[in-house]
């Protein structure tokens, strides 16, 4: 009696490892793995362009998570680009140095907004791989600006040295003629009441300008246009919490997930062929309507709109990675609303390796349309 019970407990066992491996199957990312065990999803992913990984920003492990994602999905996938959740002027200064090693482009970022150690560690980790691999990493960015200097300064180095005239020569002189320089100088309403006055004289005299310009003429114009948007939508209701504030907040949101999204999707019609990877904070992400995060019913986001979106160049190409933190008690749950995840998320934390794991989900449509998540263990 004794054996067949403990034959019939080996067997539960068997049968409820073969479950347990069967339910989370975890596939470690890391460079002795991106190979060979990773292959076996490529079936499942290869219909896609479009590749977004969802992150809370400033959390331990996003660095590490992007850069495997970025060398998986650049050997598995052929991806080329990588967009980033970064205002459009910094795109010019990110990729002088991951591209062509100008350290002193990168140094013009320091102590702006945003400039920190994890986006430092990202720019030197694209800079290294691309001097080892012969198909180049292009950074795109597509976010507004939340800083006066750095568009100013990006603006300046567009224009041409030849004189401009007309209507548009006194804002060209006075473009010129800010002092960039002086980092302890404060920038504030003289500056962002140029920029505003600017943009109306471009939308007055746009052929004045995209025939001085040239060919940087559309990238100029969404320069001004991302720098008004950021900071004359939103900055009257910063300091005090109120129902206009939060109203002011909503429509200055909806306002940035447009621009965002009208510069991603510009990306992929420039090149439809091409295979792109963004990391975003989750508000952006899911491909869901409505979204916890933003606690608004009817929230269309980046990734939403890309995947369903009647316009949109990439429509059903999204793939969408959520990344979970192991680490992080005040995350677990939050990041996907449903009783499936909150079932099973101490059981796929503690069967994931440390650094990074890749969980394919059995029905995306439970967890905002979220096809895989990515363990963070770091």
């Amino acid at each position: 009696m004794t054996s067949k019970i403990v034959l019939f407990m080996f067997i539960m066992c068997l049968g409820a490892s073969s479950f347990a491996q069967s339910s989370f199957n975890l596939i470690r990312l890391d460079s002795g793995h991106t190979h060979s065990s990773v292959q076996k999803f490529n079936n499942d992913i290869d219909q896609f362009n479009v590749f977004i990984t969802s992150e809370y920003h400033s959390t331990k492990g996003n660095h590490e998570v992007w850069r495997e994602m970025v060398e998986y999905l650049y050997i598995q996938e052929e991806v080329s680009t990588i967009v980033m959740e970064y205002p459009l002027s910094h795109e010019a200064f990110f990729n002088a140095y991951v591209l062509n090693g100008n350290l002193d482009s990168l140094n013009m970022m320091k102590g702006r907004g945003g400039f920190n150690r994890e986006l430092k560690n990202e720019m030197e980790f694209l800079r290294k791989f691309n001097k080892n691999h012969k198909r180049k990493l292009t950074i795109r960015t597509v976010d507004v600006e939340y800083d006066c200097l750095i568009p100013i300064r990006l603006l300046q180095s567009l224009l041409p040295k030849t004189k401009s005239t007309g209507k548009i020569a006194d804002f060209i002189t006075k473009l010129r003629s800010v002092d960039t320089d002086n980092r302890k100088k404060k920038y504030g309403e003289e500056l962002l009441d140029f920029i505003q006055s600017l943009e109306i004289n471009i939308a007055y005299n746009h052929e004045d300008y995209a025939n001085y310009l040239g060919d940087d003429y559309n990238y100029f114009r969404l320069i001004v246009a991302g720098t008004c948007l950021s900071n004359y939508d939103i900055e009257p209701f910063i300091k005090v919490i109120t129902p206009e504030s939060i109203r002011a907040d909503s429509i200055f949101n909806n306002k940035r997930e447009n621009f965002i999204y009208w510069n991603f999707a510009s990306l992929i019609n420039k090149n439809p062929e091409g295979k792109f990877l963004g990391q975003f904070g989750k508000a952006h992400c899911s491909l869901t309507k409505g979204d916890i995060v933003e606690n608004n019913s009817s929230w269309e986001s980046l990734a939403y709109r890309l995947q369903n979106g009647n316009d949109s160049p990439a429509q059903n190409g999204v793939c969408t990675f959520n990344i979970s933190y192991a680490h992080c008690r005040m995350c677990l749950g939050q990041d996907l609303n449903s009783g499936y995840w909150l079932e099973n998320q101490a059981q796929i934390h503690e069967k994931a390796a440390l650094g990074t794991s890749l969980y394919k989900i059995p029905n995306p449509d439970l967890v905002g349309g979220y096809r895989y998540l990515l363990i963070n263990r770091w």
